[in-house]
């Protein structure tokens, strides 16, 4: 049975506009990582032509874009010859939601979170309120023209559909918030979980270390470590999320800071993340066949965490872009 893999910045969703740099690099971090650890499946794989056109494994078949057109029928050429598709595509302007929901459209099986949970995470300030309700510790978010007193700066402003650091700038005044969503400039340890969801339930993989910098102005990921901490005191935090978003399926990430007051949600990224590329080497085991199994309904995600349980401790690595 054949699996599409769907990168959108790599696999020519881009075809008709510049790639830009740090986003491709943080793709093929990601989509090196599942490639390999999805070698003896049948993989099919969309690619923009302007990339290397190497494939990872003889069961590997890579279908070049190089145009936007070409994109089209590729894209429907791949869904039709797949029976499974993983898409890994930035929540801006919806693009993950409808890609997601135009695979289950065509009858194959997502290997990610259902269209419902992938919009609201891609609204930051629609997730801000979801957590809120459900008493989960998260930034305080305002719309930029709801800034009062009870929020003072610095801020962050974000774009309310944004994907990772992309157009997240620090602003002192109010003169400079511009559009966007406005949160507190928060002091703390920037962290992240890895988790595996399904049937309202999550399991924390691993807890992520995240390095950020700000630049002129704008906050930039230069990487993570994957894997500092033990993920027993995570994993209430883990199924909270899963219970607040049950559409929650697969792997997903989720961006916290960890405040003197405590861990605050800033984001869920319902996707695969920057730490996904190094969470096999970590753990010493690899993650997608336990999420192509969850599929093919051979585990469950009660198996998976009896399954992180015996892995144990495992080992810090580090991932640069």
């Amino acid at each position: 049975m054949a699996i599409l893999l769907f990168e959108y910045v790599t696999g020519g969703g881009m075809a008709a506009e510049p790639l830009p740099a740090g986003l491709v690099a943080e793709a093929e971090c990601m989509l090196t990582a599942l490639r390999r650890e999805l070698a003896a499946e049948r993989v099919l794989l969309l690619r923009d032509a302007r990339l290397p056109l190497t494939c990872c494994g003889t069961n590997e078949t890579v279908i070049p874009v190089a145009s936007e057109a070409e994109f089209a029928a590729a894209w429907v050429q791949g869904l039709d010859a797949a029976d499974y598709v993983w898409p890994l595509a930035p929540e801006t302007g919806g693009i993950l939601a409808d890609l997601s929901r135009r695979i289950q459209v065509a009858g194959k099986v997502l290997l990610g979170s259902r269209p419902d949970a992938v919009r609201l995470c891609g609204d930051k300030y629609a997730t801000f309120r979801r957590l809120r309700e459900q008493s989960i510790a998260c930034v305080p978010t305002r719309r930029h023209d709801e800034v009062d007193a009870g929020l003072p700066p610095p801020w962050v402003v974000k774009p309310a559909d944004g994907v990772g650091c992309e157009g997240v700038r620090l602003v002192t005044g109010k003169d400079d918030l511009g559009p966007g969503l406005v949160q507190p400039y928060l002091q703390g340890k920037h962290l992240s979980l890895s988790a595996v969801f399904a049937a309202g339930k999550g399991v924390c993989l691993s807890v992520n270390r995240q390095r950020i910098g700000i630049e002129a102005g704008f906050f930039h990921l230069r990487g993570c470590e994957v894997n500092v901490l033990p993920v027993s005191e995570w994993q209430d935090p883990v199924a909270r999320i899963a219970a607040a978003v049950p559409g929650l399926w697969g792997y997903a990430g989720v961006d916290l800071i960890v405040t003197a007051e405590g861990p605050v949600v800033v984001e869920i990224n319902p996707r695969l993340t920057l730490s996904y590329a190094g969470l096999g080497e970590a753990l010493g085991e690899t993650v997608a066949p336990k999420v192509l199994a969850l599929a093919r309904g051979q585990t469950d995600i009660d198996d998976i965490a009896r399954w992180r349980r015996r892995l144990g401790r495992g080992r810090p690595v580090e991932v640069r872009t």
